[in-house]
């Protein structure tokens, strides 16, 4: 990458190997921190996690280790909390409406379609006759 920007392919290597030498390189912190920061802050789901680090060019081995740093209560519990603070924007909105529009969140932010149904109808609480959509 570096010889792309027109930087001598010696000197780059140098440069990379001094600066690996001193920790400022290092894929599996990155990755660690990454995906902590991530979950905490946007609330992502490990598929998108998994997909960023990816297209980042991180080692599929290290982006699966970073992954299991993430407890999976922790990250049901942050979906909750996305559901609970989406839904207390949608006052007015019918059960179904605030149901769909918070299902749709938590699937824009990774999570799977059943597990984003099946939170939304809890925080909202719909009404049993009201049937999820076909997952197909």
């Amino acid at each position: 990458m570096l010889t792309d920007k027109g930087i001598d392919e010696g000197l780059s290597g140098s440069i990379l190997d001094r600066l690996t030498e001193l920790g400022y390189l290092n894929d599996i912190e990155f990755a660690n921190e990454w995906v902590r920061s991530r979950v905490r802050s946007r609330g992502l789901a490990l598929s998108v996690l998994r997909r960023e680090l990816n297209s980042k060019g991180v080692d599929a081995e290290i982006i699966e280790n970073a992954l299991l740093t993430i407890d999976p209560a922790d990250s049901d519990r942050r979906a909750r909390e996305l559901a609970e603070k989406k839904y207390r924007t949608l006052s007015g909105a019918t059960d179904a409406v605030a149901m769909r529009r918070i299902s749709a969140l938590l699937q824009r932010k990774g999570y799977s379609a059943g597990q984003s149904w099946s939170i939304s109808r809890s925080v909202v609480g719909g009404s049993d006759d009201f049937d999820a959509p076909s997952f197909q």
